[in-house]
């Protein structure tokens, strides 16, 4: 069964079914003074799948980011909304608590250590 997110005229983010991972009017701001998101609300239903498109600077890392709780390392804060997963507020851990909760970002090529296995890299 496939199920699509879906984003209704006031930027609300539904679904039919439970919600995995749910983006609820994000506003991100880097060094106080950068508006990187605004008002975006994304839904990631249970056994569901989003792609997340957009030009360069339109701010899908920075989304990526902020699920992972890495903001912090470019200045970068979680201004207005919530980040919530299994229905749970999730944007105020750190990092190492949202991976024991399974959240894990999987960094591109460009950001692995070449000289280790893909075991180590993933740990």
């Amino acid at each position: 069964m496939t199920m699509q997110a879906q984003v209704d005229t006031n930027g609300e983010a539904r679904t039919a079914q439970a919600c995995l991972l749910e983006f609820r009017n994000i506003r991100i701001v880097y060094d106080n003074a950068i508006e990187a998101i605004r008002d975006v609300s994304i839904a990631v239903p249970e056994g569901g799948i989003v792609a997340l498109l957009g030009s360069n600077g339109a701010g899908k890392s920075t989304l990526l980011k902020a699920m992972s709780g890495i903001l912090y390392t470019e200045k970068g804060e979680l201004e207005n909304g919530s980040i919530r997963f299994r229905d749970e507020d999730v944007h105020h851990l750190a990092p190492d608590e949202l991976v024991r909760r399974g959240i894990v970002q999987v960094p591109e090529g460009r950001r692995v250590f070449a000289a280790l296995t893909i075991e180590e890299n993933l740990q």
